[in-house]
């Protein structure tokens, strides 16, 4: 299982009800790599239609990682809060297991 990671969401509105979403994620050793970002959930989750979703996905691979405390900043398009009154939530991923979220409304 992975060590759990602090994820931040923020949402940038960019016109009508379309936004922007900003995900950051605080990683803890150099050993992180980043692999894709997409709306939507993670492979084998299931959500609800009132809630927008969007997942980014890390690897980790490595035996010896140096201790290099950084955030990774990954921004996702597209997002519209139409038929999604409940707001964005964020999923991160390591190897394939959710290892942090966030979530945050849209604004009014």
């Amino acid at each position: 299982m992975p060590q759990h990671l602090h994820v931040s969401l923020k949402l940038k509105w960019i016109k009508g009800d379309e936004y922007e979403a900003e995900v950051t994620t605080r990683l803890t050793d150099s050993c992180y790599h980043f692999v894709s970002k997409r709306s939507g959930l993670p492979h084998g989750m299931v959500g609800i239609p009132e809630m927008a979703y969007v997942t980014v996905e890390y690897s980790h691979k490595g035996e010896i990682c140096g201790q290099v405390v950084r955030d990774d900043t990954q921004k996702i398009d597209d997002i519209h809060s139409d038929g999604h009154p409940l707001g964005v939530t964020a999923f991160v991923t390591v190897n394939g297991e959710v290892a942090g979220s966030a979530h945050q409304p849209f604004p009014r």
